[in-house]
């Protein structure tokens, strides 16, 4: 499991007759399995927007437009639009265009919650050697 990119931590029950296993990944190793397996994760408004008009993207510019002219009757989209929208994890791109999370124990600001967090940890674990998993059976 150390070849995928886990962490593993052991240690005894006070009685000493069970042994328990904690296994984490670093963010970077979450990140790499988010982008992998193109986990859905939820959109900061602004900065996707912001994002979206940086890179040219149709919607993004038409909505900006609409924001920017004011007194337009016809709306093709505004700002409202842009509200609990998802997209594929993709390190690469700006991060900011993602919600991080400021309320999580000890993964302050990361884009992934405790679920995403677990999902991922099993995701891993369960994937084949070729793409970096650890190949354990459920």
């Amino acid at each position: 499991m150390r070849d995928a990119g886990l962490e593993l931590t052991q240690y005894r029950s006070a009685q000493g007759d069970e042994v328990y296993v904690l296994i984490g990944a670093t963010e970077e190793r979450l990140m790499v399995e988010a982008d992998r397996i193109d986990l859905d994760l939820p959109l900061e408004r602004d900065n996707a927007l912001r994002e979206g008009v940086r890179k040219d993207v149709r919607l993004a510019v038409k909505t900006k437009a609409n924001i920017d002219a004011s007194n337009s009757k016809t709306r093709f989209c505004n700002l409202d639009d842009w509200e609990n929208l998802y997209a594929k994890y993709d390190q690469d791109a700006t991060q900011d265009i993602y919600i991080h999370y400021h309320d999580e124990y000890k993964h302050d600001g990361s884009v992934f919650t405790t679920t995403d967090r677990l999902k991922l940890i099993v995701s891993i674990i369960e994937a084949d050697r070729e793409v970096g998993g650890a190949k354990l059976a459920r």
